[in-house]
């Protein structure tokens, strides 16, 4: 997967942050991983931050986008420092230095996991597929469901593939897949 922190905030980025949280907008924070910190434990992290260091908790999103094919938010944690500086502590697994948020006034971690919340840029059925079988993975993982997940692996890795063959194929001077009419380059492309 090609997936990275969006370059523009694009319209059906900010379409998604509306839904998550109408209050806020999306920001762009460093990411400074501490050294001892815990790829994809970024509620622990962040708490034993605040514990050693002071500052807060601060519950959100992080927006993701492959390009041409999906956004996606992931539910995750920052750390507030004492100067109010915000920082994401826990390293990603995209190799990122900077991550683009949005804030949530609502929800806390409580334990449970969270699912990401992803949206096609495409009205193509093999990426609404890809995403509904992403959905469908989380949940065999959380009922421990071993012989649906397998099923549903090998579904997304075929998916996958159509997918990488599909964004290659998208050149800057074709209609931007959001559908407004202009190029991509002079639309959702436009840097």
């Amino acid at each position: 997967m090609k997936t990275t922190t969006p370059v523009i905030i694009s319209k059906q980025i900010r379409d998604l942050c509306e839904k998550l949280d109408p209050e806020y907008k999306p920001f762009y924070i460093e990411v400074k991983p501490d050294k001892n910190a815990i790829p994809h434990e970024c509620f622990e992290n962040v708490n034993l931050r605040v514990q050693k260091q002071g500052g807060s908790i601060q519950h959100g999103w992080v927006i993701w986008e492959w390009p041409t094919i999906y956004i996606e938010a992931e539910f995750h944690a920052i750390w507030v420092s004492p100067s109010g500086e915000f920082v994401d502590i826990t390293p990603n697994d995209y190799g990122v230095n900077k991550i683009l948020f949005l804030p949530d006034r609502d929800k806390t971690f409580t334990g449970q996991r969270v699912d990401n919340v992803r949206i096609s840029l495409r009205n193509d059925p093999n990426i609404i597929e890809f995403l509904k079988t992403a959905e469908q993975v989380f949940s065999a993982v959380e009922k421990n469901d071993i012989k649906a997940l397998r099923t549903l692996l090998s579904r997304k890795k075929e998916l996958l593939g159509y997918l990488n063959g599909l964004n290659s194929k998208f050149g800057r001077n074709d209609p931007c897949f959001c559908g407004s009419g202009l190029k991509y380059k002079k639309c959702c492309g436009a840097l």
